[in-house]
């Protein structure tokens, strides 16, 4: 029985978009939307249809101002797909990163259980590369279980400081990136402080070595400091303490970078209590918000302020771009 399910064939590819992100991926001059379809990866590129450049313009600009709306429609950009790709893999996770050394935005995807992957692209053969490969599944980590109802959750610091990625529902996985940030925090970074630098002391061992592009939890190679990443370490935040000194920030429905702080400041939408529909008379404000600052250097993150006596329906965090007006 078991030869029956040695090969896997898609009779149709799919077709429901479920992630989308944008930037320069293919070069600095083209704007590209990257499109996640299941296990399928798809590149557009912004095209301008013909009379829309700079240098064909009309002769006379009162033709211009009669046309009106006709030529301002001509002027629309149009997407062109410039690319597909199959993975061997469902993508959970998507974001695009500028990172140090780089020219162009690299790719982050990110699969189950607690893999990521940094792509980029390469114009010598025109096709996807993989740089990098991120692999945080530990038996710490999980503690015994072997199914999620959450999948992994990505956010990138606006000000690339860090990544931050929740895996296992609890557990948050902090990737500092090297010389990437703006200010006196990326100083310290650049300093390479001894506590930084060094691998995870809790998850060393097998659990941290590194082979080839492959990196695990707490591990450094050179390929990954040639991209700017520095040894990643995790928070457990069934461990960590909210705004009224009560443990654990637990049934984490969203999370985000906000923008504006010194340091790296991660926003949770939680539900350390949860409810049910038959029991929403009694118990129906039961998210709340915690928030907490990173250290990237001594590996601390203190909770600054938080909220709570939400709506038992909150799904989603945006952060406002600063400044707020």
């Amino acid at each position: 029985m078991a030869s029956l399910f040695a090969a896997l064939r898609e009779n149709h590819p799919p077709s429901t978009v479920h992630l989308s992100a944008s930037g320069h991926f293919r070069a600095l001059d083209e704007e590209n939307l990257v499109l996640a379809r299941g296990t399928s990866l798809e590149v557009y590129a912004m095209r301008f249809p013909r009379g829309s450049g700079d240098g064909d313009l009309p002769a006379h600009p009162a033709a211009d101002a009669a046309n009106g709306e006709e030529e301002k429609k001509d002027k629309q950009a149009m997407l062109q797909c410039v690319g597909t790709y199959e993975l061997y893999g469902h993508i959970e996770a998507m974001a695009l990163i500028k990172l140090p050394g780089r020219e162009r935005d690299c790719l982050l995807l990110v699969f189950r259980d607690a893999k990521m992957s940094v792509v980029e692209y390469d114009q010598a053969t025109d096709d996807i590369s993989t740089a990098a490969i991120f692999l945080f599944e530990d038996e710490e980590l999980q503690r015994g279980r072997v199914s999620w109802h959450m999948p992994p959750v990505l956010r990138v610091d606006p000000r690339r400081r860090c990544i931050a990625m929740l895996v296992y529902e609890s557990k948050l996985i902090i990737i500092p990136i090297r010389g990437s940030g703006e200010g006196d925090l990326d100083d310290d970074l650049l300093n390479e402080d001894d506590i930084l630098v060094q691998p995870n002391k809790k998850f060393k061992g097998d659990n941290a070595t590194a082979t080839g592009i492959v990196t695990k939890l707490g591990a450094s190679s050179s390929e990954i400091a040639q991209l700017g990443f520095l040894p990643s370490y995790v928070i457990d935040l069934d461990e960590a303490a909210d705004l009224r000194g009560a443990k654990g920030i637990k049934g984490v429905i969203d999370f985000t970078f906000l923008e504006g702080y010194y340091e790296p400041t991660l926003c949770f939408l939680h539900e350390n209590k949860r409810t049910w529909v038959g029991r929403l008379a009694v118990s129906h404000h039961t998210k709340m918000l915690s928030t907490i600052s990173l250290n990237l250097s001594q590996k601390r993150h203190p909770c600054i302020w938080g909220s709570g006596r939400l709506a038992h329906d909150c799904k989603h965090l945006v952060p406002l771009p600063a400044p707020v007006r």
